[in-house]
């Protein structure tokens, strides 16, 4: 009757080991593939650059700096607003 009991422990043992690592795996998002679903199923070209933090995960208060770090990102101005191109932005 022990071995039976110590078996079983045993055995949801192993099983939660083996589901706690599928949750880990569960749990990994890969960003840069999400973003890319997310811009071909919507078909954007151009995002205003107050949207900007939600395409390449950054806080908002980091865009200036962000922007001052890498002047050379591919936008357009048009009436004072800039605007980033998805694809450029995305490389």
């Amino acid at each position: 009757m022990e071995f039976f009991l110590v078996s079983i422990g045993l055995g949801i043992a192993i099983m939660g080991f083996f589901i706690g690592g599928g949750l880990k795996q569960f749990q990994t998002v890969n960003k840069q593939a999400e973003l890319e679903t997310f811009i071909k199923r919507e078909q954007l070209v151009f995002i205003k650059e107050a949207e900007l933090h939600h395409y390449i995960c950054i806080n908002q208060i980091d865009i200036p700096a962000f922007l001052e770090r890498y002047p050379d990102i591919p936008h357009v101005v048009l009436n004072g607003t800039r605007y980033f191109y998805t694809k450029k932005l995305i490389k």
